[in-house]
């Protein structure tokens, strides 16, 4: 199922697929003109190549960990770092960054508990 609708003078397509909705911007201007244009030509198109696999609209968005980055920063450093200082580097990630952190999708994290945790840690 779908529709179209204007926000801001811009028209959008509202699709549900796979039980959830899906807004796709079409970046053109809410005027009659185009309404019919996207009604006619666009939306009918759109849909045909959602149903036939040839354009996959769901929703990707993984969301990465800080225990994901602090092992993609720490194979980083591995080659570059002696092995006393990765070591060092290991042991804050393992003992003092995880426990609190490690399970939290990173965008969720705030400015205002790193610089909590900086200073119960620094």
């Amino acid at each position: 199922m779908a529709s179209l609708y204007a926000k801001n003078n811009k028209l959008y397509l509202s699709i549900y697929h796979n039980g959830q909705r899906v807004i796709k911007p079409t970046g053109l201007e809410d005027n009659a003109k185009n309404r019919k244009l996207v009604s006619n030509d666009l939306l009918p198109n759109v849909l045909f190549q959602i149903q036939t696999g040839q354009i996959d609209i769901s929703s990707k968005k993984e969301s990465k960990t800080v225990s994901f980055y602090a092992e993609l920063f720490l194979k980083s450093k591995k080659a570059l770092l002696k092995d006393s200082s990765y070591v060092r580097y290991d042991s804050i990630i393992r003992n003092q960054i995880l426990p609190l952190f490690g399970n939290r999708d990173i965008s969720s994290i705030k400015l205002s508990e790193i610089k909590k945790w900086y200073n119960y840690t620094g």
